[in-house]
């Protein structure tokens, strides 16, 4: 078997001799690798981003008394949208077309890393001192 040439122009792997350099997936690492650890990076990114969300909307429509109206509005719509698109991303995050493990993997990692984190997390907590009290707002 001699080197062949892909759709690309790419060199494929050759029985008589090394592979050279080509397309991940000619290697026996499979596309889906990458496109899962970009679903859960993505997913690990917009968890967060849907719970700022919640509490920009939560903390506009307590103070919603004490601000002008149009600013109130201007902030609501902006806090819905992140909201419903954080709900969308984390949803449509999925590698369809694949079987279960593959399909569903970037939840998995997504869910491994907020375990990992947690124990960070409360050892660092251990650690923070008290901060400065906040002024009044306005």
């Amino acid at each position: 078997m001699t080197d062949q040439v892909t759709p690309t122009g790419g060199p494929t792997r050759s029985a008589s001799g090394p592979a050279e350099a080509g397309p991940p997936h000619q290697f026996g690492l499979p596309a889906t690798v990458f496109t899962t650890l970009i679903l859960m990076t993505g997913i690990t990114a917009a968890i967060p981003y849907g719970f700022s969300a919640l509490a920009q909307l939560k903390w506009r429509w307590a103070d919603h008394r004490e601000l002008q109206t149009p600013r109130l509005a201007r902030d609501m719509i902006v806090a819905v949208l992140a909201l419903v698109f954080s709900i969308l991303f984390i949803v449509y995050s999925r590698n369809t077309g694949h079987p279960f493990w593959e399909y569903w993997a970037p939840y998995f990692l997504a869910a491994g890393a907020l375990l990992l984190g947690i124990p960070v997390y409360l050892t660092g907590r251990r650690h923070m001192t008290q901060p400065a009290p906040v002024p009044p707002y306005r």
